[in-house]
C-alpha cells in the first residue's frame, strides 16, 4: 500500500467503481484538501487524498451500497461526532483477505465480497 503516491490505475478503478463522470465537479479540489488537512493537522493517505481532490468528495453511488460521505462529513448516528468510523482495512489488520487501504476496500466491495471473508 502506497500512502504517498496515487497510482494512475488505482484512480481509474476508483473513478469507475463510483461511476463519477462529472469531470471533477463534485471533488473537493487540491486547495480544499490542503485546507482540510491543515485544519485537522493531518495528511490524508493516497489514493484517498487524490480521490477527494480530483474525483469526488462523497457520492451516492459506489461503495458501500449507500454511498460514501464527504471527507469532512460525519453522519448524525456515528458516536459522539469525532469521525471514529474509519478503521484500517486489509488482510494485515484481520477479518478480510483484501489488499489494504482505500483502493483495496473499493476493490473488495466491487467484487461483491463480504467484509469479513477471512477464515
Amino acid at each position: 500500500m502506497n500512502t504517498e503516491y496515487a497510482y494512475p490505475d488505482d484512480l481509474v478503478e476508483l473513478r469507475n467503481a463510483f461511476g463519477v463522470d462529472d469531470a471533477g465537479e463534485s471533488a473537493l479540489g487540491w486547495a480544499g484538501v490542503r485546507v482540510f488537512e491543515a485544519e485537522h493537522g493531518i495528511v490524508l493517505p493516497e489514493p484517498y487524498r487524490t480521490f477527494v481532490a480530483e474525483i469526488t468528495d462523497g457520492s451516492f453511488s459506489g461503495p458501500p451500497d449507500y454511498g460514501l460521505v464527504g471527507v469532512a462529513e460525519i453522519p448524525d448516528d456515528w458516536g459522539d461526532g469525532r469521525g471514529e468510523g474509519a478503521v484500517p482495512f486489509g488482510a494485515e489488520f484481520g477479518h478480510t483477505t483484501a489488499s489494504p487501504g482505500f483502493a483495496g476496500w473499493v476493490r473488495h466491495w466491487a467484487a461483491g465480497k463480504p467484509w469479513f471473508d477471512a477464515a
